[in-house]
């Protein structure tokens, strides 16, 4: 079953969760992950909103910088935290990952909370905006 983007808001929010849990557990590394995951989820969900759909984690990446991050639509810092949370979500998965804190989890666990909060907007934002709202407007 393919995913809508609301699906993907739905699943980053139960990732979310996830996350939190695992790191009140001291599971910092899973946690981290999961987080990861959850921005991973929004972008897809911004990105498919867009007709896009991509499998590759690389390639949902390099199209949320395109797409949004590029145009100005999101911040800089927003793809500066997912890159982080990527390189570590590979470090927990394929490397030791020793040395991970509550500190760390909850810093991850913030960034995924702030890409659900964007999620939300943009998806509201785009639902509230009449079809045809940007007929006659000049290109940007």
């Amino acid at each position: 079953m393919k995913l809508t983007p609301q699906g993907y808001l739905a699943k980053a929010r139960r990732n979310l969760e996830a996350a939190e849990s695992l790191a009140q557990s001291g599971f910092f590394e899973i946690s981290i992950a999961r987080a990861y995951y959850v921005m991973f989820y929004v972008a897809s969900a911004l990105l498919l909103h867009e007709n896009m759909a991509f499998k590759k984690h690389s390639a949902v990446m390099a199209a949320f910088s395109r797409h949004f991050v590029k145009t100005g639509r999101v911040n800089a810092q927003m793809m500066d935290h997912f890159a982080d949370a990527q390189d570590a979500r590979n470090e927990g998965d394929y490397r030791t990952a020793e040395g991970y804190t509550a500190e760390d989890a909850a810093r991850y666990t913030g960034y995924a909370k702030d890409f659900i909060a964007l999620g939300e907007t943009m998806l509201a934002e785009s639902l509230d905006q009449p079809a045809g709202a940007d007929e006659g407007k000049p290109d940007a």
